[in-house]
């Protein structure tokens, strides 16, 4: 399914126009969830070996803020608690994946995880709250 929104061409992790972007692509379910697959490289690193924390939770990061779009929303993540199950090999080939648990006036609650595929369980688990920002109020402050 294509993408419900039309994204920023600049973005980190799925701008075609960013020469920087890591090239994420995003697929939807029926359900409303959102999920990549991702390739954990030896450019991915942290300890010897193990895929960066922080590339990790960037890639939740930038599932979950695909999540749950309607019309030209804007939001940006305003808290994630990210938990580390287990380490992801370099070379491995991830799912990272999100839903939306609630959704209201300000924003969404949302859940992600990051499966290396064949695995039974989670790697890593993250929730997120993003909340709505008017854009044309934010430039104006700047």
């Amino acid at each position: 399914m294509a993408e419900p929104f039309a994204h920023w061409s600049r973005c980190l992790g799925c701008g075609k126009d960013n020469p920087h972007s890591h090239g994420i692509v995003r697929e939807y379910d029926d359900e409303g969830g959102v999920f990549a697959r991702v390739h954990i490289d030896e450019d991915h690193g942290g300890a010897k070996g193990i895929a960066h924390g922080g590339f990790l939770s960037f890639l939740l990061d930038e599932v979950m803020g695909g999540t749950g779009n309607e019309g030209d929303e804007h939001r940006v993540t305003t808290q994630m608690a990210v938990r580390f199950l287990r380490p992801v090999l370099l070379g491995s080939d991830v799912v990272v994946a999100a839903h939306v648990e609630n959704r209201d006036e300000r924003g969404l609650e949302i859940r992600s995880t990051v499966t290396v595929v064949g695995a039974d369980e989670p790697a890593v688990e993250a929730t997120a709250t993003f909340r709505f920002v008017d854009l044309a109020r934010l430039r104006k402050r700047t």
